[in-house]
This record gives C-alpha cells, sequence and structure tokens, in this order.
C-alpha cells in the first residue's frame, strides 16, 4: 500500500491544461494512460478511499498526446500518465500540460524529482 501515494503523486504531477467538466454520468477523474501494465487496482483502492471515481483511456504515448491535442480545450483528461520523462517534456513543450500547486505533492515528492 506504500506503492500507492507514490503512484498517485507521480500521476498527478502532470495535470492537463485543457480538463473538462465531468457530467453526473462520467468519471470524477479521468486518466490517459500510455503505460501497460495494471494500474486500475491502485486506483480501485483510491477510489475506495477517497470515493473519488477514476476512468481510463490507455493507448500509445503518441496517440494520447495526438488525442489530447486533438480535443484541445474540451479535453476530458485530468491526468497524463507516460512511460517516460521524455513524453511528459513533449507534453510541455506542445503546451498540453499545466503547473501544479500542490502542498500534497510537495511534501510527496522530493524537489529534486519535481520539474521547475
Amino acid at each position: 500500500m506504500r506503492v500507492l501515494p507514490a503512484l498517485l503523486a507521480a500521476a498527478l504531477a502532470a495535470p492537463l491544461a485543457g480538463c473538462g467538466v465531468f457530467g453526473s454520468d462520467e468519471a470524477d477523474l479521468q486518466v490517459y494512460s500510455g503505460r501497460h501494465y495494471d494500474l486500475e487496482e491502485a486506483f480501485s483502492e483510491f477510489e475506495d478511499e477517497t470515493g473519488i471515481s477514476v476512468e481510463f483511456l490507455n493507448g500509445e504515448d503518441a496517440e494520447m498526446l495526438e488525442r489530447i491535442r486533438a480535443e484541445g480545450e474540451d479535453t476530458p483528461a485530468d491526468i497524463l500518465m507516460t512511460v517516460d520523462a521524455g513524453n511528459l517534456w513533449k507534453a510541455a513543450q506542445d503546451g498540453l500540460v499545466q503547473p501544479l500547486d500542490s502542498p500534497v505533492l510537495d511534501e510527496a515528492v522530493p524537489a529534486d524529482l519535481r520539474n521547475p
């Protein structure tokens, strides 16, 4: 269970620039993921602990970036999870992510592991 807070901290470190607002029939948190291993169990535990529902859209990193770019300001994505930091850098260079000010993440993620 110690992995869950670190996993969520890493995931939340890449919020998207055009976060959409969900209707009552959709998940509270929409995750676009290029990762190819099972994250659903960790987020299922997160849902149980917080009551915040999570929905995943999985695909290749390039596909996820292109989808976010195409959706623009109307993207429902809240979090972009990629397989490497290069893809996050590319998303930032393309203006697809936004800065995040979070005391919780500041405490959980060491300063030398955060993008200034």
